[in-house]
């Protein structure tokens, strides 16, 4: 410690039961690094597995000093401001305004899948379509730890004010296209006081009080492609925004060079039999 003692400005160990505010006060005022050891028993395990242990007799037992080392004034290191540096965007980024939207207020949207079948993809999709027409959006991913297997949710907001948050727990519209995306959503689900729920017409239908529209979007465009599937079916069958914004940013992806539209678009206009 004596070592690194010139570099900090305040050091100090104390014991962890006691009322060390103004030693903290003194550590924050400080005008450098400070650091404060604070001694503690596992509060768990320490003293159930161990009765009658002090933590006083701990530290004196470890040959530990409760005191402060370092208790010091002097200028703070302060790092030069640079104002050459180059944007971290370019103009090339910028997703320019080419259509128009008859949106009157926020819409929020929920898609929810499985793990590498373009749930994230669509949103994004939907969300930069969304600003090609003109309105303000914003993109929210979930997905547990273990990316590339499990459930896939993303949360989309378009509106023509200007947005403060992501998310939604009682979304407008919702797209499910997996039984893990069906079972991550179902607290959404019937937060819904209405909308739209596009579900694949293999799934359960849950309670709601959402209009439930069925499709086989993972018959028609496999397990990979349903999400984006549900992404082109849902604009197609609502008009949220004008078809062109959403081709627009799509066949700008590198997805769409291996993605045959065509083809999905007469999948998704086929007439279905749903029992």
């Amino acid at each position: 410690m004596d070592s690194q003692a010139n570099l900090l400005q305040y050091v100090a160990r104390l014991e962890g039961i006691s009322d060390f505010s103004k030693q903290l006060a003194t550590a924050f005022s400080k005008k450098g690094f400070s650091v404060i050891e604070v001694m503690e028993i596992c509060p768990s395990y320490g003293v159930k597995s161990n009765p009658g242990m002090k933590l006083s007799k701990v530290i004196e037992n470890a040959g530990l000093d409760l005191k402060v080392f370092v208790d010091k004034e002097q200028e703070r290191y302060e790092t030069r401001v640079r104002t050459d540096l180059k944007p971290l965007f370019s103009e090339s980024d910028a997703i320019n305004v080419k259509f128009s939207n008859n949106l009157d207020q926020p819409l929020r949207l929920m898609f929810c899948g499985s793990a590498g079948e373009g749930v994230q993809a669509a949103a994004e999709f939907l969300m930069k379509a969304g600003i090609t027409a003109g309105l303000n959006g914003t993109k929210k991913g979930s997905y547990p730890v273990t990316v590339g297997v499990g459930f896939s949710a993303a949360e989309v907001i378009l509106s023509p004010e200007e947005i403060l948050y992501t998310g939604s727990p009682n979304p407008d519209v919702m797209c499910i296209t997996s039984t893990e995306g069906l079972e991550y959503s179902r607290k959404a689900i019937a937060n819904m006081k209405g909308g739209k729920l596009f579900i694949d017409s293999s799934l359960p239908v849950p309670e709601t009080k959402a209009e439930v529209i069925r499709f086989p979007f993972r018959e028609r465009g496999g397990a990979k492609n349903s999400s984006l599937y549900c992404l082109f079916y849902l604009v197609q069958k609502t008009g949220m925004l004008p078809m062109d914004s959403l081709l627009s940013v799509f066949n700008e992806n590198k997805i769409a060079q291996k993605f045959d539209v065509a083809k999905m678009f007469q999948l998704l206009d086929e007439p279905v039999e749903l029992t």
